[in-house]
């Protein structure tokens, strides 16, 4: 299990916890993960599937590209199990939490390695 510290692109500091959890047996690794703005869980789940052999860096970066998502960003379809406070936190902090993905000159990175902590 690893843990993300991603502070300064939100007003509230948010962690992020990755671990393997099993594996799909149509694509691969089955991904756990929670993330939390302050104290508050916003989302728990292990529907995140990744390929074979990525890392906790590497699916960290992966699940928070999809956490971050916001309506517009995909169909409706997506956030149809939502709930009103996961959109609102959408509508307040996801766009802002997705600059992690970036790095100073608005390319990708490749993994969240920067934001973990010691477990």
């Amino acid at each position: 299990m690893s843990t993300y510290l991603i502070e300064g692109f939100t007003p509230t500091p948010h962690t992020l916890t990755v671990e393997p959890a099993g594996y799909f047996p149509w694509s691969g690794e089955r991904w756990y993960y929670e993330l939390r703005c302050a104290e508050r869980l916003i989302f728990a789940g292990d529907d995140i599937g990744g390929p074979t052999g990525a890392s906790e860096d590497e699916m960290a970066r992966a699940v928070t590209g999809f956490l971050s998502l916001r309506p517009g960003d995909t169909d409706d379809e997506y956030f149809s199990d939502y709930t009103p406070e996961q959109l609102e936190w959408c509508d307040e902090n996801a766009e802002y939490l997705a600059g992690c993905l970036y790095d100073e000159n608005g390319d990708e990175v490749a993994d969240l390695s920067a934001y973990r902590t010691e477990d």
